[in-house]
């Protein structure tokens, strides 16, 4: 057994057969990726910038994706860092947003 740098587990072991022959095997066991601190929500002023950090556990390397409405967000105009734990939305404005519900 023995673990990397990265806090993965290896396990190695063989077995024989009656005829002088035999299998080994490797299992790494790894940690799946789990949010451990959701970002905070918050209220900035206008124009000034947002930033939310998420923290994540797992095995190494973790990779990150910041998303709006199920859809992936994009590094450019007032985004920063979408694909990082620290998402930047620079220049805050209001969004409104009008709900119409259909019978």
């Amino acid at each position: 057994m023995a673990v990397d740098a990265n806090g993965n587990v290896y396990v190695t072991g063989g077995s024989a057969d009656g005829a002088g022959g035999g299998d080994f095997a490797t299992v790494k066991y790894i940690t799946p990726p789990m949010v451990v601190r959701q970002p905070l929500s918050r209220t900035n002023a206008l124009g000034t910038t947002a930033r939310f950090t998420v923290e994540a556990a797992g095995s190494l390397p973790l990779s990150y994706q910041w998303r709006r409405d199920g859809t992936n967000l994009v590094d450019g105009g007032n985004l920063s860092g979408v694909t990082t734990r620290n998402l930047l939305i620079a220049d805050v404005q209001v969004e409104m947003r009008v709900l119409t519900a259909w019978w």
